[in-house]
């Protein structure tokens, strides 16, 4: 799966459970979902697990970070080193 693929799963994933991704319109791909206000913090949580679950990949505690998890291209940069492996 390339990160264009990952990208569009990602923000349907966002905009089919979170209202706020759908008023906020067009997510932004290299802001932080949590400092834009589109996710709380419990949002977070739910999309470490969606990606998690979808991708069949750990996320460690130390990557939810606003350098490794902040976006949406962050995210889709680690799920494609962690599906390579």
């Amino acid at each position: 799966m390339n990160q264009d693929e990952i990208i569009r799963e990602l923000k349907a994933f966002l905009y089919e459970s979170y209202p706020t991704a759908r008023q906020y319109g067009e997510l932004p791909l290299d802001k932080s979902l949590y400092e834009t206000g589109i996710l709380d913090s419990f949002g977070i949580v739910e999309l470490v697990a969606f990606v998690e679950k979808r991708w069949l990949i750990h996320i460690e505690d130390r990557e939810i970070t606003k350098e490794k998890f902040g976006g949406i291209l962050r995210m889709a940069e680690l799920i494609g080193e962690k599906t390579c492996k």
